[in-house]
């Protein structure tokens, strides 16, 4: 736009209007970093990929601030600075936080667990040969070197170089995405309910206790209806008991609490007749959603999933 030949008070207006949506935009990166400083960062693989997207979308929001001034614009149109630029946002950034969905929803989709190692190795394959391919264009398109030509002099042969290694790089890596969920299949390492619990030896050796003790008085399955103790059993009641009001545990070990991570993964079919409603406590709740109101009988209360503060430092995350 700014090279077709508008006038130049249309390019001043159209310079500001676009530098402008740098604001929103800086406002969602800053969001996206005090959520991750606000909470309890696990570097697993879509926590890898959920960095890496904020990364790659940063550095392709402030190319884009560059291309917005018009006299910077009128040089580098139309050059490899451009395709680097979208790429960084669009291609990278969106299929970054694409994987990293696709990771951390894949054992509730599909009832099977991932391989950690190979997640993460997933991960840095495709960080680096993209940013090998799509980086150096930058270089390329500030010395000039237009888009969409099929041969270029011998002084941009070095980043184009570099470019190609990445692309051999991304590609392979995409092929290695496909032997990630190939031995997902292969080996049949079930997930369970919640694999985003994180829980340290105390709180595994204090609910074995209590698993013992429950199991002497009452039985597997309830009272007077005693039961072999089977492998289903105990991943029942590590991964469904110990979120009810049954067990305490510390708030540090549950990581995620929403709905989808109460139900079997896969979840059955038609798991829900009627959507239920979610409802959170916590002292600070009323901070957050002001028009909260709850029961004072606690009657009629919907299926809500909170924690409930019992110590300083131990929460019962319940149902009702």
């Amino acid at each position: 736009m700014f090279t077709s030949g508008i006038d130049t008070s249309t390019k001043a207006y159209f310079t500001a209007a676009t530098m402008v949506i740098a604001i929103p935009t800086g406002i969602k990166v800053f969001n996206w970093l005090a959520t991750m400083y606000g909470g309890s960062i696990w570097l697993y693989t879509p926590m890898y990929f959920a960095v890496g997207f904020v990364i790659l979308f940063t550095i392709g929001g402030i190319t884009g601030i560059v291309l917005a001034n018009a006299g910077i614009d009128t040089s580098i149109h139309d050059t490899y600075y451009v395709v680097a630029h979208f790429h960084y946002v669009l291609s990278m950034g969106a299929v970054f936080a694409i994987y990293g969905g696709f990771y951390y929803w894949w054992g509730k989709m599909t009832g099977l667990n991932y391989s950690e190692s190979l997640g993460q190795t997933h991960f840095w394959m495709t960080f680096v040969g993209v940013n090998l391919t799509f980086f150096p264009m930058h270089f390329l398109g500030s010395g000039g070197m237009p888009r969409r030509i099929p041969d270029y002099p011998d002084m941009y042969q070095f980043y184009n170089t570099l470019a190609t290694y990445g692309s051999f790089i991304s590609f392979f890596s995409l092929l290695f995405f496909f032997y990630v969920i190939y031995r997902s299949f292969i080996d049949q390492v079930k997930c369970p309910r919640n694999p985003w619990i994180f829980i340290d030896s105390r709180d595994l050796i204090d609910r074995m206790i209590g698993l013992v003790y429950y199991v002497e008085k009452y039985g597997v399955y309830g009272k007077n209806k005693p039961k072999e103790i089977t492998a289903d059993f105990i991943e029942k009641w590590l991964s469904v008991k110990y979120v009810t009001n049954r067990y305490i545990i510390s708030a540090e070990s549950i990581k995620t609490t929403t709905l989808e991570w109460t139900l079997t993964s896969p979840p059955a079919l038609h798991t829900f007749l009627v959507p239920p409603k979610i409802f959170t406590t916590g002292k600070h709740y009323k901070e957050y959603r002001w028009n909260a109101r709850m029961h004072t009988r606690r009657k009629f209360l919907p299926l809500y999933l909170g924690k409930l503060e019992l110590t300083k430092d131990r929460f019962c995350t319940t149902f009702i």
